[in-house]
């Protein structure tokens, strides 16, 4: 098997290259493409540029294993029953590569129609799961998955929790595989980077406890430690599996979560399980305002809500943090710019008392190992990944692992952040302190 070197080689060999990969499988990929910037472009970057009305410069797109088994899905991705005909999707003869421009997907199949519309915006596309097209006047999204998923989503949309803000549902379509939710203002923490002051990521804190706090929708699964260590794990098989990082470094990482595992199962459980997010991370975060109106915030992609213990929801979005100073230290050729710990110090203490410390620590060498696998599958920056992308590589997820290792921010004993109370209510802000 030729991995992810050999999938560069031949999209390279098409005038294109692969922004980020996601693993179904030991022999399936979903892709996210582009033509190459420094390349002439030959008919698939073309077709790879043209993926409908206000998408940019990408493609969705698949790999397989078996060339055959992607010449059968090109074949039956052009014509849709029931949708329209789509010539641009592009078998690469030879190398398992189907591009699939402009929302073509034989299952999400109102999703091209949908993308055919002047004006919008096709955020995000893995094929036949689920994409998110924005509307033209910027006023709503809509999610489209296969028909049979359509209840639980619009389930997930419509949970509301007080003291939390969430998009308002405003269209189902069983059919058509469709949930309609409005826009909420603001902009996501990952946009709003060092922007976001201390003020700003106590409000986060707040929202995330209100979140936790609230009853769980009656659909919510359970989510079990052996669960996440099953994801977590299934993520290092496949990026061995595909090429995306070296056996030994993740053997390495493994002997961290197992050890990390054995303390976290060592005992009685020592929290009660709550309402979660289970996908928690700065891009789920919206805001708007400033610290002296006040920071409204809400949070988006409710579809994973699970019944799990806190820590997950707060140790990814604390390993999100340390992601985002090493993807910026790496940009910059330079060291990491150290803001995750204020950031970090307000969010806990916006939150509250958290339950376990020692949990969420170790629960963060899981999140961290997962992260730097999901972020193997995406471009090294100077390969595809610029300041508008997230870097990603395996250097990434190493320099992320070994910051959970060296002590997870916020949580050092004997650093607190400064609060004061100010309001009539007496409600408590902290003293603001710069980001970086």
């Amino acid at each position: 098997m030729r991995g992810l070197a050999g999938l560069r080689s031949d999209l390279a060999a098409a005038g294109l290259e692969l922004v980020r990969a996601w693993p179904r499988g030991p022999e399936h990929l979903l892709l996210h493409v582009r033509p190459a910037r420094e390349a002439g472009q030959s008919g698939a970057a073309r077709a790879a540029g043209s993926s409908g009305a206000g998408a940019g410069a990408w493609s969705a797109g698949q790999w397989f294993a078996d060339d055959d088994r992607a010449a059968q899905v090109a074949a039956r991705t052009r014509v849709v029953e029931g949708g329209p005909a789509a010539p641009g999707v592009t078998h690469l003869l030879g190398t398992g590569v189907v591009l699939q421009p402009g929302g073509a997907d034989r299952r999400l199949r109102g999703l091209a129609a949908l993308v055919a519309d002047p004006g919008v915006t096709l955020v995000a596309h893995r094929p036949e799961r689920r994409a998110v097209v924005r509307a033209a006047d910027g006023t709503s999204f809509t999610k489209v998955v296969r028909s049979e998923q359509v209840d639980a989503l619009a389930a997930s949309a419509r949970w509301q929790a007080p003291g939390l803000q969430v998009p308002e549902v405003l269209a189902v379509d069983r059919e058509a595989g469709t949930v309609i939710t409005a826009a909420v203002p603001g902009r996501t923490l990952h946009d709003l980077g060092a922007r976001a002051t201390a003020q700003a990521w106590w409000q986060v804190g707040r929202a995330v406890a209100a979140l936790h706090a609230a009853p769980a929708p009656a659909h919510a699964r359970e989510h079990r430690l052996g669960t996440e260590a099953d994801v977590t794990r299934t993520w290092l098989e496949r990026a061995v599996r595909h090429g995306a990082m070296a056996p030994g470094r993740v053997a390495a990482m493994w002997d961290g979560c197992a050890a990390a595992l054995e303390r976290l199962g060592g005992g009685a459980p020592t929290v009660a399980p709550v309402t979660t997010h289970r996908d928690l991370h700065d891009k789920q975060v919206l805001l708007a305002g400033d610290d002296t109106a006040g920071w409204s915030v809400s949070v988006i992609d409710l579809d994973l809500l699970a019944v799990a213990e806190p820590g997950l929801d707060l140790a990814n979005l604390l390993v999100h943090l340390l992601l985002r100073d090493r993807q910026a230290a790496l940009r910059s050729a330079g060291s990491a710019p150290a803001r995750a710990g204020d950031a970090a110090e307000a969010f806990l203490a916006g939150y509250g008392p958290v339950p376990d410390l020692g949990r969420v620590a170790d629960l963060a060498v899981l999140a961290a190992a997962r992260v730097a696998a999901v972020y193997a599958f995406r471009a090294p920056v100077g390969e595809g990944a610029d300041d508008g992308d997230d870097v990603g590589g395996p250097d990434l997820g190493e320099r992320v692992v070994a910051a959970v290792q060296a002590g997870l921010p916020g949580l050092e004993p004997t650093r607190r952040h400064p609060v004061t109370r100010t309001g009539a209510t007496g409600s408590v802000s902290p003293e603001p302190v710069g980001t970086g």
